[in-house]
């Protein structure tokens, strides 16, 4: 059983660590390689600018888009949909959950999705987001 005065203990370690790191922290790209891989999770990462940063391959699959054809261009360049087109529900609500999406893929056939996502902010801005895909 751990021992609450002492720090050494791996519940009072688990527990200082996960207090100490804040909700907003932007992920690591290696982090999200192994998450591209593990999960099999279509997702993109976008910067303050809603640049794409990186892609999953499971979300290339899906758009018939290249990460090296849209890393550093505007995420529209990738999910074309006319609700994106109309704002972004992630960077004005800062969260969204399973939105409905048809999204025009890189060969111009559609297909329906479902996105959700969450804005990484620092006060009153938001410095990027992480946004995933999946079927609806």
């Amino acid at each position: 059983m751990a021992d609450s005065k002492n720090p050494s203990t791996p519940s009072a370690t688990a527990d200082a660590s996960a207090s100490s790191r804040p909700d907003n922290r932007i992920p690591d790209p290696e982090e999200l390689e192994v998450l591209a891989q593990v999960a099999d999770l279509a997702f993109f990462q976008v910067d303050e600018n809603r640049d794409i940063v990186s892609v999953s391959p499971a979300l290339e699959e899906l758009t018939g888009f290249r990460a090296e054809d849209v890393v550093g261009r505007s995420c529209l360049t990738m999910i074309r949909c006319r609700e994106c087109l109309r704002g972004c529900g992630v960077f004005e609500d800062k969260e969204v959950k399973d939105v409905p999406l048809t999204l025009y893929r890189a060969d111009g056939t559609t297909v329906d999705v479902l996105k959700s996502g969450r804005a990484f902010v620092d006060g009153d801005r938001v410095t990027g987001a992480l946004e995933t895909v999946r079927l609806a």
